[in-house]
């Protein structure tokens, strides 16, 4: 098991500065990206819509699924990729099989499995440099800071794929947000085993966040106090999202055997051949197999984590040379 990030993160000696996404921008102009997002992930305005929270949520079912962002006015790409995320989820939910909708069969499977979705969407499409590209004058035109600072597109796609440490979990990039979900699940297991108590949980949170990301942490609000699961005491929620990233690992591998110009397809713009892909493979699905069973009907393996890595070291190799 990886215990830090150490190794893992790019920074200088790759020329990646991740600061030059924090510009100055209005709340209003990161709504025009955001109204951008909806139409180019295909959510219904009849069915859906997005509002603002101060942490990023879906909830709703059939034919009313909302979602929420919550915009920073130094970094627009913090809420461009949170809608992207929670769009990931709102399509599963709005494509979920009709006929069985209200039954068992008409729901999502697994947290798991939902996930993949979101993460797919955030990550796989979202932060794919062919995807970045094609986004890459759309996001200038809206946010007038980033035409200021004169980015170049090469900049601008290894900005977004900076592998640089992170206090808060929702802002992590790509390769160390799996260790916020590792040590997530080590006080989870330890709470409930009796091995730590509820009053130690901030100096717990602060040590491991220091051992995996060697971030120091100077108050519980970037700390153990940052996410909303624990709250609505949803316990065991924060493996689902690695699962959801080796499911959707796995998921591309076997999408790119059926679209095997997805990339040129991002490139372009044209997301429906991916979201149509999706909702057969996946959404339409419903709770029809279990979990491991929709993997293996879907890839015709059952889960294995090899997809995923591969996915991970192929597309950073080719951004960052190594």
């Amino acid at each position: 098991m990886i215990d830090k990030c150490q190794g893992l993160c790019i920074g200088e000696d790759a020329k990646v500065d991740p600061d030059i996404l924090k510009v100055e921008c209005i709340q209003e102009q990161q709504t025009h990206l955001s109204d951008f997002l909806m139409k180019f992930t295909g959510l219904d305005p009849e069915r859906s819509r997005i509002d603002t929270s101060e942490h990023p949520f879906t909830t709703g079912y059939a034919d009313d699924v909302r979602i929420t962002t919550h915009y920073l006015e130094n970094d627009p790409m913090g809420s461009f990729y949170s809608v992207l995320h929670e769009a990931g989820h709102a399509l599963y939910e709005l494509n979920l099989p009709k006929d069985h909708l209200w039954t068992a069969i008409g729901d999502a499977i697994s947290l798991g499995v939902h996930e993949s979705q979101s993460r797919f969407n955030e990550n796989i499409v979202g932060k794919n440099p062919s995807f970045i590209e094609y986004i890459y004058p759309k996001v200038f035109e809206y946010i007038p800071g980033y035409k200021k600072k004169n980015i170049s597109l090469d900049e601008f796609i290894r900005a977004i794929n900076a592998i640089v440490p992170s206090k808060i979990r929702i802002y992590a990039d790509e390769v160390t947000y799996n260790l916020h979900i590792i040590m997530r699940f080590e006080i989870e297991r330890d709470l409930f085993a009796g091995k730590i108590s509820v009053e130690e949980l901030p100096q717990v949170w602060n040590e491991k966040m220091d051992k995996y990301l060697q971030q120091k942490i100077k108050k519980d609000k970037e700390g153990v106090l940052q996410d909303t699961h624990w709250y609505g005491g949803s316990f065991g929620y924060f493996p689902t999202y690695s699962i959801g990233n080796i499911y959707g690992g796995q998921m591309l591998h076997t999408m790119k055997k059926d679209i095997n110009d997805w990339n040129e397809q991002l490139r372009m713009g044209q997301y429906d051949d991916i979201r149509n892909w999706l909702i057969t493979n996946v959404h339409q699905k419903g709770s029809m197999y279990d979990p491991r069973d929709l993997i293996e009907e879907i890839s015709g393996e059952k889960p294995d984590a090899k997809y995923f890595i591969s996915y991970m070291e192929k597309k950073f190799g080719k951004i960052y040379d190594f």
